[in-house]
């Protein structure tokens, strides 16, 4: 009657709408994809996919990897790479940092430490409030506000802001 994972324990079948993957996401996982809830107890690293209906968290760092899902994405570490990896959300992101990389989100997005070159576009907030918390460089958009502990440095890298402006 549900689907999701299904396992047995004591010789009983159970069938859950969360899958646990106590590893990283690399050659041994392969690409995930899962009906409900995903949880990601390691890494996902370069050039894999996970795609949910439901939420999706994630305990350590996404590398240059493809992020999709229904609900929420939560980073615990941060997302970095070259600018191939990209999370796309029907809800929030949140994510610890981000390097390079783009996040789109139909509700906020929130950077809990830096955000250097990124290219950012929500549907709604964009927070980065956090103290001692950067937006550097890249682009930022979102439809309603973007605030930031402290936007741009010395080094005049471009930083392009726009709001107000209707994404989704």
């Amino acid at each position: 009657a549900v689907e999701g994972h299904v396992y047995l324990k004591n010789d009983k079948l159970f069938v859950e709408e969360i899958l646990t993957i106590d590893s990283n996401i690399d050659f041994n996982t392969g690409n995930v994809e899962f009906k409900g809830d995903i949880v990601v107890k390691g890494d996902v690293l370069s050039r894999f996919s996970i795609r949910a209906e439901g939420n999706i968290y994630i305990s350590g760092t996404v590398e240059d990897a493809r992020i999709r899902e229904g609900g929420n994405v939560i980073v615990k570490g941060g997302f970095v790479g070259r600018g191939d990896g990209r999370i796309k959300s029907d809800w929030d992101v949140v994510v610890k940092y981000v390097l390079n990389q783009k996040i789109i989100a139909k509700n906020d997005i929130m950077i809990e430490g830096e955000s250097l070159d990124a290219k950012l576009f929500s549907g709604n907030r964009i927070l980065i409030e956090k103290p001692k918390s950067w937006l550097i460089g890249g682009t930022v958009v979102a439809c309603k506000s973007v605030r930031a502990y402290d936007i741009g440095n010395e080094l005049n890298n471009k930083t392009n802001i726009s709001c107000g402006k209707y994404l989704f």
